[in-house]
């Protein structure tokens, strides 16, 4: 069955199950002649190749290389207890966040560009960030009283 487009006959050639022109499959055809798989290749390279950044694994790369770039700066111990092994260190905001930033490349990024103030961060363990954030007294705090 054909349709008239503007003057140009369309044929429902595409999207029927053919040989595909490059892998040689026979698979549902999308257009030109190729499977959806080997028409989106050259996109996806292409793609792959303009934008780096979208790659996941550039991503991890670049928010490792701040974070260490923070505890550089900031200091590899914690403020509060003294813990000093790095897999258990965050950055900390100490008058908390004006607006919502997600973890990660973004809140690093904005350290960054504030230039490491230690006056608005500070390098917290994961138990002394979590107690902060819930406004809960400090489990280091509570050992030395008692």
């Amino acid at each position: 069955m054909n349709r008239i487009l503007k003057g140009v006959i369309m044929t429902k050639s595409v999207n029927k199950i053919l040989k595909c022109k490059i892998c040689k499959r026979t698979r549902k055809i999308v257009a030109r002649g190729k499977c959806r798989s080997c028409y989106q290749k050259p996109y996806t390279r292409r793609q792959r190749a303009e934008r780096p950044w979208v790659n996941r694994n550039s991503g991890n790369r670049c928010r490792l290389k701040l974070r260490q770039e923070m505890l550089d700066n900031l200091g590899r111990i914690c403020c509060c207890c003294g813990e000093d092994r790095e897999v258990l260190l965050q950055m900390d905001h100490i008058l908390g966040r004006k607006k919502h930033i997600e973890g990660g490349v973004r809140a690093y990024s904005e350290a960054k560009y504030d230039g490491w103030d230690k006056l608005k961060y500070q390098v917290l363990c994961l138990a002394c960030n979590f107690t902060k954030y819930f406004k809960l007294p400090c489990r280091h705090a509570l050992k030395n009283f008692s």
